[in-house]
């Protein structure tokens, strides 16, 4: 039924042919869809990579426009019969505001709420002054100066066997960031090991390697190879 008011007419008729009409006037307000739900990225994401995926749910079926910055970006998509869509935009460098809406043969509906995204492609300043201590049982210790990137928010401890230049060359051995300026690690044997320390900026990207370190990890007790008196 169009929009906008239509008359309702009722009419009875008995077998004596008598005719009973009863009308009645009603309004038909069709409304445009709701605002989607953006459900990828979070609010507050940071990205090192200028295209990012973005999907949500709107009404089944409605025609869905992306939004950075108020501007409209990218090809209009259809949400699926289940009202998921997924497509991608590209950010500009610092502060981005995502939104969609969602139109349909009555309109285009609110637009969705922001979702805020920063797209930073700097690099994070390198902590500084790494050291190196043998401890017993084979620990050793690792300690380094802080970064003076603003935007720090950890580091990523490396480990090898020999020397190396770039991180894909050593082993991670924190499972977790670290956001303390000290480690201690079981290297998995004795022996001579090389260690760099890189910060990560909340965009998760890597800084250049530290200074090297090296130690000798040494697990083995020692003992008395003869006794004179």
């Amino acid at each position: 039924m169009p929009k906008g008011p239509h008359t309702l007419t009722l009419r009875a008729t008995d077998s004596l042919a008598n005719v009973s009409i009863l009308s009645y006037t009603i309004n038909v307000a069709h409304t445009p869809p709701a605002a989607p739900v953006l459900s990828q990225p979070v609010s507050g994401f940071s990205s090192f990579t200028a295209t990012i995926a973005v999907s949500g749910t709107a009404q089944p079926g409605s025609d869905v426009q992306l939004f950075v910055n108020a501007k409209a970006t990218g090809p209009v998509i259809v949400a699926g019969s289940d009202g998921h869509f997924t497509t991608s935009v590209t950010l500009t460098t610092g502060s981005n505001q995502i939104q969609a809406t969602a139109t349909d043969q009555y309109g285009t509906g609110p637009a969705s709420a922001v979702v805020l995204v920063t797209l930073d492609q700097t690099i994070p300043s390198s902590p500084g002054s790494l050291t190196a201590t043998a401890q017993a049982a084979g620990k050793v210790r690792l300690g380094w100066t802080r970064s003076t990137d603003p935007n720090a928010v950890g580091y990523d401890l490396y480990r090898s066997a020999t020397a190396f230049d770039s991180i894909a060359e050593a082993t991670n051995v924190n499972t977790s960031m670290l956001i303390v300026t000290s480690f201690d690690d079981m290297p998995p044997q004795d022996g001579s090991w090389v260690y760099r320390v890189v910060t990560v900026n909340a965009a998760g990207t890597s800084s250049t390697p530290s200074n090297l370190a090296q130690v000798v990890s040494d697990s083995t007790a020692p003992r008395a190879l003869s006794i004179v008196y």
